[in-house]
Parts: structure tokens; C-alpha cells; sequence
């Protein structure tokens, strides 16, 4: 039985929510009634806990939240089927980018212009900067134009060390040594200075 009809039960038989927990659904107690993630969050409440109407609707409707990167992508994805109207998708679009501000805490001007912004600068961002800026969970394209910075030093090739890559010879062969001179002469296998 699923949450709201619980609910309603409580309604229904004069008992407040606070009883919510132990109400039988034909003699099973809720944590048999709830599957899945439903009835892990169930579980992991304490007995007390259990009892509480709210405790309960929160914990569950929690085990089914989705991350914010959910909401974002399913968001910026959508398209249009053959079946919808142009109106069922302007207003599947509206009930994903909602979802995707609640997700974030995006419920003032403010941090809404900071997550559009912050999208927006991520889709400029090389992709492995991206994915750094993004695995670090910034609110803001500020921080995340900090992050982008450091990444760049931190595996930006220094020039001593680019010039030396270009200019080594292929030490994989035996006939080098570490300086990088021929070891062998050509005529024998002795070693020995090169002659020219």
C-alpha cells in the first residue's frame, strides 16, 4: 500500500499519523508492504522512528530521490516523442527543471542564475576539465573557473620537461647509453667512442 493510502487509512480509522507505522496491511506489518529501496530506508529507521508518519514518508521519498546529476542530464536530453504535443513537452520540460532546482537547493534568483550560469561554462570547458569541475560539486561557475585554473597548471606539461620528451632518442634500444650517444660502433660490437 503505498504511502498516501496508508495515510489515508490513518484518516479513515481515526488514528493519528503518529501510528502510521504500525498499521496491518491484511495482518503484514508496513516493512513487509514496502519493496525495494522503500523498505530499506524502512528498516534502517529505529522502532521509534517507525512510528512517525512523517519520519517515514521522508525516509522513503528520500530512498527514491534521484542526485541532481539526474535531474540535469534528464533535463538537457529531453526530446519530443511522436506521441507528445508540443504543450506535454513544454510541461515535462518545466516539471524536470524544477526538479532540477529542488535537487540543488535553487530557490532564489541568485542560486538559480549561479546553476544556469555554471551549466553554461561547463559546456565550454574541454571535457576532462568538465568531468573535474562536475566531480567536484561546485555551486557556481566562479568556483568552478578556480578549478578549471588549477587543473590546467597541474597537468600543463612543464616546457624543460615537453622539450626533453621531443629531443630524447628511442632509448628503448640496447645501443644507447644514458647520455643519449651511441654505445656501439657501427663495425663492431665493442664498445667504444663513435667515430664520424
Amino acid at each position: 500500500m503505498p504511502i498516501s493510502q496508508k495515510a489515508r487509512a490513518c484518516a479513515q480509522c481515526d488514528r493519528p499519523t503518529s501510528h502510521y507505522g504500525q498499521l496491518h496491511h491484511p495482518n503484514k506489518q508496513l516493512q513487509t508492504v514496502l519493496t525495494g529501496k522503500g523498505q530499506e530506508a524502512f528498516i534502517a529507521l529505529s522502532p521509534a522512528e517507525r512510528r512517525e508518519y512523517e519520519t517515514v514518508k521522508n525516509a522513503v521519498l528520500k530512498a527514491y530521490e534521484r542526485i541532481p546529476e539526474h535531474y540535469r542530464q534528464k533535463f538537457r536530453n529531453w526530446r519530443k516523442t511522436d506521441k507528445q504535443t508540443y504543450t506535454d513537452v513544454a510541461r515535462e520540460l518545466v516539471s524536470l527543471f524544477n526538479r532540477w532546482c529542488v535537487s540543488v537547493g535553487a530557490n532564489t534568483y541568485e542560486t538559480l542564475t549561479d546553476l544556469l550560469i555554471l551549466e553554461q561554462f561547463r559546456n565550454i570547458l574541454p571535457e576532462r576539465i568538465a568531468t573535474y569541475v562536475q566531480e567536484n560539486k561546485v555551486t557556481s561557475a566562479a568556483q568552478a573557473a578556480v578549478l578549471a585554473d588549477e587543473f590546467v597548471l597541474t597537468h600543463k606539461p612543464s616546457r624543460v620537461r615537453s622539450q626533453l620528451e621531443y629531443s630524447r632518442p628511442d632509448r628503448s634500444q640496447p645501443e644507447y647509453s644514458r647520455f643519449g650517444r651511441r654505445f656501439f660502433s657501427e663495425k663492431s660490437d665493442v664498445a667504444g667512442p663513435v667515430t664520424q
